[in-house]
């Protein structure tokens, strides 16, 4: 799973490259979130805003379509967090 360790050492990496990243409306607009609708799940990726606007590092994760049904909510796990090379 993504504990603090883990999701600290994604950040560190993010941080190794930028000073910063975007947290303001922009940031979290629809262009910088990709959905990719298929028939039992939707894979996401939400786009981190850094300062240079390069757009590479973000969150990849599946929506499990059928457990979210059951569930009324979203069954959401992350795969990767990183530069869009790593998508899984």
């Amino acid at each position: 799973g993504w504990d603090v360790d883990r999701w600290g050492e994604a950040l560190d990496r993010y941080y190794d490259e930028y000073d910063s990243m975007g947290t303001d409306a922009a940031a979290r607009g629809p262009h910088m979130l990709v959905v990719e609708q298929l028939p039992t799940v939707w894979r996401v990726r939400q786009i981190f805003a850094d300062p240079e606007g390069d757009h590479d590092f973000g969150i990849s994760a599946v929506v499990d379509l059928a457990s979210s049904d059951e569930r009324g909510e979203a069954v959401v796990t992350v795969t990767a967090v990183g530069p869009a090379s790593e998508r899984t």
